[in-house]
């Protein structure tokens, strides 16, 4: 099987799985992905002006593009839209955080330094609560270990949702995609110039589409990503039960 090194689907593996018959995988696959979501709007895509208007709002910041953003705000945004009850929302803006975000983490240099503080502020708001467990060095962190540390904090609540539909969770990931193509990432823009390494621009595009390569794999093996994660959840109400 392929390795797939983009992202971790800690949505679905996260626990050993129960032998189950294919029959008793599919109906509960169905069940909890119909109680879970269901597919509306799927052609529209998410409004940048919201993004915008959040960030300005919550951090008094005056932004008048999504590109002006650095992707940090964008992963606070999907965080702040899953505790609201917009989960559909929420997948997007955590699969465009990262999308934006890898490109800035392959082009950063060694001044791309972010302020400890600031650091931690958003880690808390974004949900990553491990601060005790982080390495500083010097006066800061670099962007890609800041990125990686908030999205590492958000995935397992953000993918575990994502998982429990796998069609929905591509049809997000298509539009993140789609988003990414109407409204191209400046990343000049949304961090200081002089962290930037502008040299690796096109590489770093071409890392950030590795989300296609995520795509193409889970639609090739979807029925074995649905069986492990209706696995994964009768052992968590088998575990639930034995508390």
């Amino acid at each position: 099987m392929k390795k797939i090194s983009w992202v971790v689907l800690c949505g679905l593996v996260c626990f050993p799985a129960f032998a189950m018959s294919p029959i008793e995988t599919a109906v509960l696959g169905v069940v909890r992905a119909q109680e879970k979501m269901t597919l509306q709007n799927k052609q529209q895509l998410p409004s940048p002006q919201a993004a915008v208007n959040f960030v300005n709002e919550k951090y008094h910041l005056n932004v008048t593009e999504l590109t002006q953003i650095d992707p940090v705000y964008l992963y606070v945004y999907a965080n702040y839209l899953y505790e609201n009850g917009r989960e559909n929302d929420s997948v997007f803006w955590f699969y465009d955080a990262q999308y934006r975000g890898k490109i800035i983490g392959a082009m950063e240099n060694e001044n791309s330094l972010v302020p400890l503080e600031q650091f931690r502020q958003l880690a808390e708001e974004a949900g990553s609560y491990m601060l005790g467990q982080t390495t500083v060095i010097g006066r800061g962190l670099n962007r890609e270990y800041w990125y990686n540390f908030i999205q590492s904090g958000l995935g397992y609540t953000i993918n575990y949702y994502a998982g429990s539909n796998i069609n929905n969770w591509i049809e997000q990931m298509k539009k993140v995609l789609a988003f990414e193509e109407a409204n191209p990432f400046d990343p000049f823009q949304a961090v200081p110039a002089e962290q930037l390494d502008a040299s690796k621009l096109k590489m770093a595009r071409k890392r950030a589409d590795g989300l296609k390569e995520l795509i193409r794999y889970m639609e090739e093996h979807k029925a074995e990503i649905e069986r492990e994660r209706a696995a994964n959840d009768e052992q968590m109400e088998q575990l639930k039960n034995l508390k």
